[in-house]
């Protein structure tokens, strides 16, 4: 017996409501594969819809059916059949009787359905060709060449008679088209420096005109413009695909929405109708959330978010971001892209990593209200930053660049996270993925910074130059390029230049919290590296009130252990920096602190330096009970510097070595100097005269932060231990290095100056 005949024979055997049962069960099976099939074969959406239709239409077709072949729900099982002929009924009423029994079979029905549902199929088969292949009304703009492949598009501001509503339902629809494989949205970051090349305030807006000049400067082809009307007592949202040059209006569409609380669902259906019409995946449409599930449903947060993205990532502007991100946060406090970018920001501050790991674990906690890439980036940031897995963290990053491969901030975070695995083979792999980044945006900071780095750390310093020159030229409004640049001098040790340089930090930087202090900053390393420690003290205590001022407790405690370190490290007046620095502990409650917050490794080996080995253990006790101190973690890494610091300290410099094992060198500047340390400590002179070596000489951008305590005492130790071992040459240079260095010092330390400027000297005379 044939599947279609026992289908039949089956039927035949149920009543009227067992029938209508197993039909509803069916369709509901049927409808559950219909959705299966739109999300992972890319059916047109309208598939879903008429497959219901249909099922509909079936309901009183498969009732009548088995109405008239099977009798009424009170007949018994096969009445109709076997229930004796009306001997007084007429001629024509058993004509219909036969009729309908021949039309209402179980046959007609299944093959109808069947035949049907084969039909839409056709439908929705020929609608998928002539779409890929640019036919007719189906067909994309991409298939017809009206619009290349990635093409670029600048989203020029949403006109509203409420700016605020307006600019909120610019952004809401900038995170929904940053989905699209198919147009690429230029970041804002980018248009705000093409504007400002305009002579333009970025923070004007963008309406359609100035939004064709700009994408007509950069070369972008697209403008996406967009406008928010009333419309009784609901709104009318429409949108604009238009061809930068001309002004030709490529495609269009417009969605109401009955109130506010609407409108970011208007917004989805608008975006996802120009996509569609543009040529993105129907299989990626069915794919993506809802837009009220992909950041915020609060049209303010949503603004606040925005501006805080402009602050953080185009000014440099850490104060104002994370002031906008905690009134986001406190609009919707589910607001998953807030959170993450909250605890970014603060990470990218340093000190405070309690309260970044918190922002993190909340935007991991809410990540099912993101998009599919907005998922993987905040798990990334998440296992980078709360969980030190950087497998993870990587997979979530390369997993996002397979579906987006020019999303920079992916880019870029997966080189970090290369870069940190010390693997010099790596180095190409990552320079690429940076060049990426910034060819994907060239107006982040980021980017930027990370690949001057990596030149830096690679020997190339003409490229690195270079790198470094364009990205000032290309934003020269962020504050941490400015560093940056101030850096790059001081590792080249051009005092005079990162001095200047670090002068004008205030008033290039006008009205950015970030300058605020800077130039203290940076000036007492500068002058802690050139041995004026009286300078250096000042100007700590000066850069901690200017960030007491801004709210950063941490980094003022920071600043002052660093004044109290002064006295211990360089000053040879180790009692008084241990007093200053137990009334800084006792003052700024820091015990109270949370534990990840507190300074501990520092304070440990500042603690062994100044022969206060039982402090530096119960510092160093403090660090280690942290999750953050896993093995191979900096924290681990900064742990064992701490340890080797207490065995020399307690004059066991073998021990010192021994807490060293497995750190890797190369590129580490402070893994050098407490090498050269401890090797100085165990009595190995020419393992320690390598060892310091390598440290004069690394390429390292971030090097002046250790060099403050350093690079003099390891100049004039490395040329005593040249001296000691008869290398006479070598001893002249290292002491002609260390008088240059230090030759404008304190008083304090003019003695060890001028012991060496003699010996330097004696040498001189020797050698003729």
């Amino acid at each position: 017996m044939s599947p279609l005949r026992r289908l039949i024979h089956e039927v035949h055997r149920r009543s009227l409501w067992q029938v209508l049962g197993i039909y509803l069960a069916g369709s509901w099976v049927a409808l559950q594969v219909v959705e299966q099939l739109v999300a992972a074969a890319g059916l047109p959406v309208w598939v879903q819809p008429l497959s219901l239709a249909l099922l509909v239409v079936g309901v009183p077709i498969v009732m009548a059916t088995a109405f008239v072949q099977e009798g009424g729900p009170g007949d018994s099982a096969g009445g109709a059949r076997e229930a004796a002929p009306d001997v007084g009924a007429g001629a024509t009423a058993v004509a219909e009787q036969t009729a309908g029994k021949r039309l209402f079979t179980w046959r007609n029905a299944i093959v109808g359905g069947i035949t049907a549902f084969a039909l839409l199929g056709i439908a929705a088969a020929a609608y998928l060709v002539m779409r890929s292949a640019g036919i007719g009304p189906a067909g994309t703009l991409v298939a017809k060449g009206v619009v290349e492949d990635r093409s670029r598009v600048v989203l020029a501001d949403f006109a509203s008679e409420d700016p605020s509503l307006g600019r909120a339902a610019t952004e809401a629809f900038r995170i929904d088209l940053t989905q699209s494989r198919v147009v690429r949205v230029t970041e804002q970051t980018m248009i705000a420096e093409t504007l400002r090349r305009m002579d333009r305030d970025p923070e004007a807006g963008l309406d359609l005109a100035i939004a064709r000049e700009a994408a007509r400067r950069e070369g972008i082809p697209l403008v996406l413009t967009g406008e928010i009307t009333r419309a009784g007592g609901g709104y009318l949202l429409t949108a604009d695909l238009i061809e930068a040059s001309s002004g030709e209006v490529l495609a269009n569409d417009r969605q109401v929405a009955a109130d506010s609380t609407e409108i970011l669902p208007a917004i989805d259906d608008l975006s996802r109708s120009l996509r569609e019409r543009i040529g993105d995946s129907l299989r990626d449409l069915a794919r993506d959330p809802p837009l009220e599930r992909v950041t915020t449903s609060d049209l303010q947060a949503l603004e606040f978010y925005s501006r805080a993205v402009q602050a953080a990532d185009v000014e440099g502007n850490a104060a104002s971001a994370v002031e906008l991100l905690e009134a986001a946060i406190e609009r919707d406090s589910a607001f998953a892209m807030a959170h993450r970018k909250l605890g970014v920001v603060i990470s990218n501050l340093g000190f405070d990593r309690a309260r970044s790991r918190a922002a993190l674990e909340a935007a991991y906690r809410f990540r099912d209200r993101l998009t599919e890439g907005e998922r993987h980036m905040t798990e990334g940031s998440y296992h980078t930053s709360v969980t030190l897995d950087a497998a993870r963290a990587i997979t979530a990053y390369e997993t996002l660049l397979a579906r987006a491969p020019e999303h920079h901030s992916a880019l870029n975070n997966l080189a970090v996270l290369l870069l940190q695995r010390d693997d010099l083979e790596a180095l190409d792999t990552v320079e690429a993925l940076l060049s990426r980044a910034i060819a994907a945006d060239s107006s982040l900071a980021h980017p930027w910074d990370n690949l001057v780095d990596l030149q830096v750390r690679a020997g190339k310093l003409d490229e690195a130059t270079a790198t470094l020159n364009a990205a000032v030229g290309a934003l020269p409004q962020n504050i941490s390029l400015a560093f940056k640049e101030v850096e790059f001098a001081a590792m080249r040790r051009d005092w005079t230049t990162a001095e200047d340089l670090s002068r004008t930090l205030p008033e290039r930087f006008r009205g950015n919290p970030e300058a605020a202090g800077a130039d203290d900053f940076n000036l007492a390393v500068l002058a802690s590296v050139r041995g004026r420690l009286g300078d250096a003290g000042e100007r700590l205590v000066r850069s901690a009130e200017a960030s007491e001022r801004m709210g950063r407790e941490l980094w003022a405690i920071q600043d002052l252990i660093d004044r109290a370190a002064i006295d211990i490290v360089l000053g040879g007046r180790p009692d008084r920096g241990v007093a200053e620095m137990e009334a800084v502990l006792r003052e700024r409650s820091f015990d109270t602190l949370p534990a990840v917050n507190r300074p501990d490794v520092d304070v440990a080996r500042f603690f062994a330096l100044a022969g206060r080995v039982d402090r530096a253990r119960a510092a160093l006790e403090s660090a280690a009970a942290r999750p953050s101190a896993a093995e191979g973690s900096y924290d681990d890494y900064q742990m064992r510097f701490a340890r080797s610091e207490i065995a020399i300290a307690e004059g066991d410099g073998a021990a010192a070595v021994q807490a060293l094992e497995g750190v890797e060198p190369d590129g580490c500047t402070s893994c050098l100097v407490q090498l050269g340390r401890a090797y100085d400590a165990a009595g190995r002179p020419d393992s320690a005269i390598l060892a310091y070596e390598r440290y004069v000489d690394v390429s390292d951008i971030d090097r002046v932060y250790v060099d403050r305590w350093w690079l003099g005492r390891s100049l004039e130790r490395l040329a005593r231990l040249h001296d000691q071992a008869g290398n006479l040459d070598q001893a002249e240079l290292y002491y002609a290095m260390f008088v240059e260095l230090w030759r404008e010092a304190d008083d304090l330390l003019q003695p060890l100056v001028r012991a060496a400027d003699d010996r330097l000297q004696e040498i001189l005379a020797i050698r003729g």
